[in-house]
């Protein structure tokens, strides 16, 4: 899990998200604004990232979200995106639709929906990986003799 702080310098949202994602064992860091800006988008290393949380705390337009929103999927295709509006209520989220203004995959009002959002999607996607594993043909090692 990718955690990006927000552009304001009292965004301490997306370490404490961090920090509670570890404690449920999902492997998160934090990184600043600046480095998922056009300039240095390149450089961030995304090994292994299959989701991001852009942590906002000064919603007043969804613009800046749907920007990184649209930088980040360039950059993470396969990658689930999730916006957190944390002076938001959830119903002023869904009043001013963010999912759509922002265009990514969840929206999550605060630290404890968020930290359920992933964990859900976590287990979702280690089930997928075991089904997959499951459905796989067995291959038969090679006869000696």
């Amino acid at each position: 899990m990718l955690c990006v702080a927000g552009r304001g310098s009292l965004d301490e949202a997306a370490a404490v998200l961090a920090q509670l994602l570890e404690k449920h064992g999902i492997g998160a860091r934090v990184v600043p604004s600046e480095a998922v800006s056009v300039a240095n988008l390149p450089r961030l290393d995304v090994t292994g990232v299959q989701m991001a949380c852009l942590s906002c705390l000064e919603p007043s337009s969804f613009t800046n979200a749907r920007y990184l929103v649209r930088r980040l999927r360039r950059r993470l295709p396969q990658a689930k995106i999730v916006d957190g509006f944390w002076t938001l209520t959830a119903q002023e989220a869904e009043e001013r639709d963010a999912l759509a203004a922002t265009r990514a995959d969840l929206v999550v009002t605060s630290l404890r929906q968020a930290v359920e959002q992933v964990v859900n999607a976590a287990k979702e996607a280690a089930n997928a990986d075991l089904e997959g594993e499951i459905r796989a043909p067995a291959v038969a090692p090679p006869s000696v003799g």
